[in-house]
Formats: C-alpha cells, sequence, structure tokens
C-alpha cells in the first residue's frame, strides 16, 4: 500500500507525501527483517523531511533509524538516535501514542538489556545533546556506511 502511495506521490512531485511513504515502507521493511532496505528509504526519507523542515517526520525518521540500528546489533547507535529523538520530541512538543509507546518500548527494552545502565544512558545523553543537523548527519553516516 505505501509503495503504492509512493509511486503516486513521485508522479504527483509531492515530496512531504514522498517522505512520509519512505518512512512507512522502511518501516515495514525493518520489521520484516529487511534492514538495508529499511536503512535506505528511511533515511531518503528523512533527508527529504530535513529539507522540508517537517520535524514530526524526521523524528519518524530517526525513531525508525534507531529501531534499524537496535535490529542490526548496533545498541549505542540506537541509544543515541533515540536520545536525539527524545530531545526534538521535547522540542517540538509532540508526546508519543500509546500505541506509539508501546512499539518504543519493545524496541528499546532489548537495548537496554545489551548495554549497561551506565553505557545506555551515556549513548542517550551523547543524542539529546545533538542539534537536529548534527542527529540527522549522524542517523545518515550509516547509510553511507560510517559510524562513529
Amino acid at each position: 500500500m505505501y509503495e503504492q502511495a509512493l509511486e503516486v506521490a513521485r508522479e504527483l512531485g509531492t515530496p512531504f507525501e514522498i517522505g512520509h511513504a519512505l518512512n512507512e515502507i522502511g518501516r515495514a521493511e525493518c520489521n520484516e527483517g529487511r534492514h538495508d532496505l529499511a536503512l535506505k528509504h528511511v533515511a531518503e526519507g528523512m533527508t527529504i523531511l530535513h529539507g522540508l523542515d517537517n520535524r514530526p517526520g524526521v523524528l519518524d525518521s530517526l525513531e525508525e533509524l534507531a529501531g534499524v540500528a537496535a535490529a542490526t546489533a548496533a545498541p549505542r547507535r540506537a541509544a543515541r538516535l533515540w536520545g536525539a529523538g527524545d530531545a526534538l520530541r521535547r522540542n517540538i512538543n509532540n508526546p508519543r501514542s500509546v500505541h506509539e509507546s508501546i512499539t518504543y518500548e519493545r524496541r528499546v527494552q532489548p537495548v537496554r538489556a545489551i548495554l549497561t545502565a551506565e553505557a545506555f544512558d551515556q549513548a542517550w545523553d551523547e543524542g539529546r545533546a545533538m542539534s537536529l543537523d548534527d542527529a540527522v548527519r549522524y542517523a545518515l553516516d550509516a547509510q553511507a556506511g560510517r559510524d562513529n
């Protein structure tokens, strides 16, 4: 369904819809274990949405890329991205819905179990300290094959 929406959005040239469709496609791919594709699509969506200054869309991208990082054995990256997402979520006053909270906790819990509490908190705080532009650059570094 989202792939059809993406096709229509591309035909119509509507970047907002393109960015959100890419995020949703990436979310589905991550849930299906197709992490390379998820990373590619969410990164493309984030780039578009960041260019539009669509902060809620960038927030979705950050949290989805954190989920990809968690699923691909990159727990510190996941915690940093969630920390950056948390800072943005607070900045734009965008609380999670009940459904989003359940999904979020389901993704964060295994990462907390892998890292020590100190390591998780440190990575989280590093993410929270990033500016929006720095968080986007950091998130996109993995898509380009870089991690720091």
